[in-house]
């Protein structure tokens, strides 16, 4: 697809861009998806790999993906693509270049992925929203990259979680620039959770809240190591009248 108007402004259920069924090979170039804006449920996304039936349905939605210079607006999720399980992700599926704008919840969110790349968006969410999510990876396989992305969010900007554990390359968060909404309770621009071999450089971070403003966070456990990072560089501001870690 390329250069097409796409608009689901159903009351109770709207998706833009649905793949399915192993649709691989798929190029989303030049478009403009126009989901509900007033939408508050996870029935509602601009691009989604998953079932008919479901936004967050795991499987073998798509491989090889390119979703390119779109502009989405509103939804619960910007961009939602779910793959096949924790151990097992869909393969280099990538977004890049796009506007993800006034989304409700999650702007980019990668579930199962392998080899992603999640690149050079500018993701802003609603701004009545404070606990949205810019950008969440979870179990994120074989060096996903995060780079060059603009992210305005409530809550998380960048989280990845239990990502890249049985890589032997590295992942990447590189030169993103994360600015916190809110201004009460905690956030966390950038977090790193339960992960291995993320080079983490060149970020600019932005937080303001009166709770509690956790600028890099490095999380581990005995069971759960986060491990072998590189973190480098990395500017980080807070405004707020909380607390800073």
């Amino acid at each position: 697809f390329n250069d097409v108007t796409i608009k689901a402004l159903g009351p109770s259920y709207g998706i833009g861009v649905l793949l399915t069924n192993q649709a691989d090979y798929n190029y989303i170039m030049d478009c403009y998806i126009w989901v509900n804006p007033a939408s508050t449920s996870s029935n509602f996304a601009g691009i989604v790999s998953s079932t008919k039936t479901s936004t967050t349905s795991s499987g073998d939605h798509g491989n090889y993906n390119w979703f390119k210079d779109n502009t989405i607006f509103g939804g619960y999720y910007g961009v939602r693509l779910n793959g096949i399980s924790s151990s097992t992700g869909c393969v280099r599926n990538m977004v890049e270049g796009n506007t993800i704008d006034h989304y409700y919840y999650y702007g980019v969110y990668m579930n199962y992925q392998s080899d992603c790349n999640v690149a050079y968006n500018e993701i802003v969410d609603r701004a009545a929203t404070t606990s949205s999510y810019g950008i969440y990876l979870n179990y994120n396989r074989q060096g996903p990259v995060v780079q060059g992305n603009k992210v305005v969010a409530g809550y998380y900007g960048i989280y990845a979680n239990r990502c890249n554990q049985d890589s032997t390359g590295r992942g990447i968060i590189v030169n993103n620039m994360i600015s916190m909404r809110r201004t009460s309770s905690t956030v966390y621009p950038l977090r790193v959770y339960y992960s291995h071999m993320f080079d983490v450089w060149h970020n600019s971070l932005l937080t303001q809240s009166s709770g509690t403003n956790y600028g890099l966070r490095l999380y581990n456990s005995t069971s759960n190591p986060n491990m072998h990072h590189d973190v480098r560089n990395n500017i980080v501001v807070n405004t707020g009248t909380g607390t800073f870690y």
